[in-house]
């Protein structure tokens, strides 16, 4: 039963940006940065699914994607299985948070009653206890926290990375211009189902 994330890409602007962040990161960091390989994506939904999977129902069963602009807060950092996982925050987007509930509602048929081992080695509270219980995700609706992952640091190459991109986080307005469904194993992508472009 493949595990998917259904992944937002940004405007060629922001997505070259956070490229470039990404290459400044590893330069310093070396062999102790994790997710460098990831192309700049919001995730909106990551669960497992029933297999084999069908990319055409799939893809029919989804709402439309708008057009979505954002703006980006600031550097958020969060701490998950040991490492240190820099991010970009979004500013609160009630648009972006719609569209998550209506894609994971279009989902649902579809979804494997069994969880994405993605999840497994986190140690979760009860209001993602119940998200993982009635949608196969923990960060869903409230408790959903929308952000561009940069990379993801063992500690002593996140102290070393911090001095040198505190004051760099990208700034501005921007937008979405693809969906992406991407099968995952662990948190690695290992191959693209399909992309959608924006409705402009």
């Amino acid at each position: 039963m493949p595990s998917i994330a259904f992944l937002l890409k940004p405007s060629a602007l922001l997505d070259q940006e956070l490229k470039s962040l990404k290459a400044r990161i590893g330069s310093i960091a070396g062999e102790y940065i994790q997710l460098r390989h990831h192309e700049p994506h919001l995730t909106l939904y990551l669960a497992e699914f029933t297999g084999p999977v069908n990319a055409n129902a799939i893809t029919a069963a989804l709402p439309p994607i708008p057009k979505i602009d954002f703006s980006l807060k600031g550097w958020r950092v969060f701490e998950e299985r040991g490492e240190k996982v820099l991010t970009c925050q979004l500013e609160e987007n009630p648009q972006l948070s719609r569209l998550q509930l209506s894609l994971v509602d279009a989902l649902a048929p579809f979804k494997s009653k069994k969880l994405s081992p993605c999840w497994d080695a986190f140690e979760f509270g009860d209001a993602e206890k119940e998200n993982l219980a009635k949608y196969g995700a923990p960060y869903v609706g409230s408790n959903w926290i929308p952000h561009l992952t940069v990379a993801s640091l063992l500690p002593d190459a996140f102290d070393a990375v911090w001095p040198e991109v505190e004051n760099d986080c990208p700034t501005g307005v921007h937008s979405f211009v693809e969906l992406q469904a991407t099968l995952v194993r662990g948190f690695e992508q290992i191959g693209e189902l399909f992309s959608i472009q924006v409705r402009l």
